[in-house]
């Protein structure tokens, strides 16, 4: 055997391959993620192909629509946490009010932040990124991503719009073009005249413009399309749908044949006289304008049959259903919620594809709580101090924890609450997990978790006993017939014990129930 064929290195670090298709674009020497957009117009198409998928394609729109609307849910929710109570209270509360209000949200004025948080997810996944841009009076101006654009001929460390120190690559500037964009102007012409910068970050650090998108290197500047990679895939599956509806539409074309052979025409040498014109005996004619109830005549010895194709065929479902396939998991969309329809798998198919689903929706949810609701908030808490004495004056007291929150993110139902409820129960009395980890897996944290439960739990209790207190002396009860906080907020059992409640002769005067509970364990 000759040493030099065997092999000790990777297929993958070849040229060419016979199982390998050339790929082009691939630098020999590496590149930064910015390298495979370099060419702006190629950029810009891009975001432009995918938003003409979103607004035309039966699918993609809804789908991509379905899978914000799954991981933002009902909206995500700031929840103070200053270290002061009162403050904190103040603080949601404000921001309840002023997050239903366009005017206090949206600089245009026609969108509240709810609504917001739908678009620059929407747009994350369309264009590939989206901006936001903080002006006065604590509201947002939203700059779609064709609108951050490099100025012609510059020497800065410009990508696409978007200014980087050249060692850490720390955004520096934005770049935006000035409403309208001439979308048939000569775009490479595009001046520093014509742009208006905004500094990434303010003076005290905080952010002054948001840049929402899901990077896939860390040397990527700008978002990229999450329909890069299936936009030949999309446009097959609507190139096979228009064959296949064309088909159909064949199929049930109902029209008129007339059939004539020669001995017709032989036995009528005054073909004119019998509607029949000269140009049907030359040889090949071509039939036009043909419609529903039509009738052909057959040239002499002609025999035309009509078409009756088999829409769809038996393989048409399976190739649609794998493109769909392809199509939805890119956007984090398993086959059963891309259809709505679940009949073709079993309920632990389902689960499994919904569970891996969540996944995705949960990592999509962390994005956008740290490029968008976390500045966001942050925003409006600094706005307000400027502008609030009170505000400002709790700022200066309790420095950065002034700004400290946590976000509420919206989960999801179970799928079959009961069984995984139970599960969790014999996993917890077993040991094979702890409370805190079952939390992490459902998407909660147990020490939030722990502290609202007893927080929620004294305040009932505390309003029951003052209930209890005063309906006591308003009606001078006494005796069995006091009334206790557990008449009035009473707490839930615990699991596998049952409370029975009977009268006790004993109970002294000055006792605060009439009655005894008893707890007895089940099995």
């Amino acid at each position: 055997m000759d040493l030099r064929d065997i092999k000790a290195d990777y297929e993958a670090s070849k040229r060419t391959s016979r199982f390998q298709r050339r790929r082009r674009g691939i630098p020999s020497m590496g590149a930064g993620g910015d390298y495979h957009y370099r060419a702006e117009s190629d950029f810009l198409w891009m975001s432009e192909v995918a938003r003409d998928m979103y607004r035309n394609d039966p699918v993609i729109g809804q789908l991509t629509d379905r899978a914000v609307i799954n991981w933002i849910g009902s909206g995500l929710t700031p929840d103070p946490d200053t270290g002061d109570k009162a403050l904190d209270k103040d603080l949601k509360e404000r921001w309840c009010e002023e997050s239903e209000e366009p005017d206090d949200c949206d600089l245009s004025g026609e969108l509240t932040f709810h609504e917001q948080e739908l678009m620059f997810g929407r747009e994350m996944l369309v264009a590939g990124d989206v901006f936001g841009v903080f002006v006065e009076g604590g509201t947002v101006q939203m700059l779609e991503s064709h609108r951050c654009r490099s100025p012609y001929r510059t020497q800065r460390n410009i990508v696409h719009g978007i200014e980087l120190d050249r060692i850490t690559r720390r955004r520096k500037m934005a770049y935006f073009t000035k409403e309208p964009v001439d979308a048939f102007a000569e775009q490479s012409r595009i001046t520093i005249k014509d742009l208006e910068f905004v500094p990434f970050r303010r003076e005290d650090g905080e952010a002054n413009v948001m840049q929402v998108y899901s990077p896939k290197r860390c040397s990527q500047t700008r978002g990229i399309t999450a329909y890069a990679p299936i936009i030949t895939q999309a446009g097959m599956f609507d190139d096979l749908n228009f064959a296949h509806l064309l088909k159909a539409q064949l199929n049930a074309f109902w029209l008129m044949v007339r059939k004539r052979d020669q001995t017709f025409f032989d036995a009528n040498p005054n073909l004119q006289r019998l509607g029949v014109p000269d140009s049907y005996l030359s040889g090949s004619r071509r039939v036009e304008q043909v419609a529903p109830g039509s009738e052909i005549e057959a040239n002499p010895g002609e025999s035309i049959e009509p078409w009756n194709p088999n829409t769809p065929p038996a393989e048409f479902f399976n190739h649609a259903r794998l493109i769909l396939t392809l199509i939805g998991i890119n956007l984090g969309m398993p086959l059963v919620i891309t259809l709505m329809d679940a009949s073709e798998t079993n309920f632990s198919g389902f689960r499994g594809a919904v569970d891996q689903a969540r996944m995705g929706f949960r990592h999509n949810q962390r994005i956008m709580r740290s490029r968008f609701h976390r500045p966001y908030y942050r925003n409006k808490l600094n706005f307000w101090a400027d502008y609030d004495l009170s505000y400002a004056r709790q700022r200066e007291r309790l420095g950065k924890a002034y700004l400290n929150h946590k976000w509420a993110v919206p989960g999801w139902p179970y799928i079959e609450p009961l069984s995984d409820a139970k599960a969790d129960l014999i996993r917890t009395a077993h040991m094979q997990s702890s409370p805190r980890r079952i939390a992490v897996e459902r998407g909660f944290d147990w020490d939030e978790i722990v502290a609202e439960t007893v927080e929620d739990r004294a305040a009932a209790i505390r309003l029951g006993c003052a209930e209890a207190q005063k309906l006591n002396k308003d009606f001078n009860l006494s005796g069995n017939d006091m009334v206790s906080w557990r008449d009035i907020a009473p707490l839930p059992a615990p699991t596998g014990v049952t409370v029975s409640l009977a009268d006790n002769p004993q109970a002294t005067s000055n006792s605060t129930s009439g009655a005894k509970a008893n707890a007895k364990p089940t099995a």
